[in-house]
C-alpha cells in the first residue's frame, strides 16, 4: 500500500471591528484565549492570526476543521492532486524560474478575468480556461481522493460568480467604506461553515 498524500491547512484571519469593519489589533489576546486543541499563532501584524490544522490524510479531515470549507477544501485537494500527479507523471517537473515569476506576475495583474501565462509554453491564454485544464490534468488523483466533483463544482461556481477578488471589488463599489467587502467575506465564510 502506498503512503497517503497528506496536507495541512493554515488559515490567516484579519481581525476587524464588528461595527466599522476596520482592522483592530487584538491578535495577542485572541491567540492567548484560543484554548487547547487550537493551533493559533500571531502573524506579522497585530491585526492577524493564523490557525493551523494537524496533518490531514483525507478530504473530510480539513472539511471538518477549517472555516470557509468550500474554498479551503478545494485548494487543499487541488494541491494534493497536483503533487501526486506531478510525482507520478514522469514528465519533466522543472519550469524555468523566470517563467514562473512571469506567470505569478500576470496572475496577480489580471486575475481569472484576464490572461494567464502557460508556464510550459510561455503563451498567454485566457485565465478562465486554466482551472478546467488543470483539473483535467490531475482528475485521476482528485477522483482517488473522492474530491473530483467538489473541485469541478467549485470551478463552475467560480466561473459563474467570478474570483474572490472580483467579488470583493464589486462589493467595494469604489466606496471608501470597508464594510461591503468585509461583509461579503463574512457572509461567504459563515455560509461555508454551516
Amino acid at each position: 500500500m502506498t503512503e497517503p498524500w497528506t496536507v495541512g491547512v493554515e488559515q490567516e484571519f484579519l481581525l476587524v471591528d464588528p461595527e466599522t469593519r476596520r482592522p483592530v489589533p487584538p491578535a495577542d489576546s485572541v491567540a492567548q484565549h484560543a484554548g487547547a486543541g487550537h493551533d493559533v499563532q500571531r502573524e506579522l501584524t497585530p491585526f492577524q492570526i493564523e490557525v493551523a490544522t494537524p496533518v490531514c490524510e483525507t478530504t473530510e479531515e480539513p472539511a471538518e476543521q477549517v472555516v470557509g470549507t468550500r474554498e479551503a477544501v478545494v485548494i487543499v485537494e487541488v494541491i494534493r492532486a497536483f503533487a501526486r500527479t506531478a510525482a507520478e507523471s514522469g514528465e519533466p517537473g522543472r519550469v524555468d524560474d523566470v517563467m514562473l515569476r512571469a506567470a505569478c506576475w500576470r496572475a496577480a495583474r489580471d486575475g481569472v478575468d484576464g490572461l494567464a501565462v502557460d508556464p510550459r509554453t510561455g503563451n498567454l491564454v485566457p485565465a478562465r480556461d486554466r482551472p478546467a485544464e488543470l483539473v483535467s490534468w490531475c482528475a485521476d488523483a482528485l477522483g482517488d481522493a473522492s474530491a473530483l466533483s467538489i473541485v469541478e463544482d467549485h470551478v463552475a461556481w467560480s466561473g459563474a460568480h467570478g474570483s474572490g477578488a472580483a467579488r470583493r471589488r464589486r462589493a467595494f463599489g469604489g466606496s471608501p467604506d470597508a464594510r461591503g467587502p468585509v461583509d461579503l467575506i463574512l457572509a461567504e465564510t459563515v455560509d461555508d461553515a454551516r
